[in-house]
């Protein structure tokens, strides 16, 4: 049964399906998997698809659409990994964010959900992120790395005034 829940879990992923992501992620942890494994299973799926998508295989919405599909499981299955006690390897934490005035989230999304599928721990801040904001995250959260994603000409100046006021 975990093999069929795991691998329903990637497929979801790799056909777009957001919502048979946290129908099956909702599964693995009724059947009492390993979170873990979930997780996993998410991370070859969209290393899959990145592959694809570096290949020339698949497109921009096709690499967004799983994404997103990846997204909406992973909130279930690290919830169930903190109510477990357990800990995933992290190979570092970033703090993400769109700066302020720039409400575009594609690259970020993207960027989150590799990030994850390798291994990092990732906080993501959403849009139109404050200067203030940024700074308290890094405060609290002590990361390896900031990202700030500003796609418009105009907005760019907010990522150095974080950095000013880092």
């Amino acid at each position: 049964m975990e093999k069929q829940v795991l691998g329903n879990l990637a497929k979801a992923v790799r056909e777009f399906d957001a919502a048979g992501a946290v129908l099956w992620a909702n599964k693995a942890i009724e059947e009492g998997i390993d979170p873990l494994a979930g997780l996993g299973a998410l991370t070859e799926a969209i290393r899959e698809i990145g592959d694809a998508f570096g290949a020339g295989e698949c497109f921009l919405p096709e690499l967004v659409a799983a994404a997103e599909a990846m997204q909406g499981a992973i909130p279930i299955l690290e919830k169930e990994i903190k109510k477990r006690g357990k800990k995933r390897e992290s190979a570092g934490k970033v703090v993400v964010g769109t700066v302020f005035g720039d409400i575009h989230n594609i690259g970020k999304t993207i960027l989150c959900t590799l990030l994850t599928a390798d291994g990092f721990e990732v906080v993501d801040m959403g849009i139109d992120v404050p200067v203030d904001r940024f700074v308290s995250a890094v405060k609290e959260h002590q990361p390896h790395v900031l990202a700030m994603s500003a796609l418009l000409t105009i907005t760019a100046q907010e990522q150095k005034n974080v950095i000013q006021a880092l």
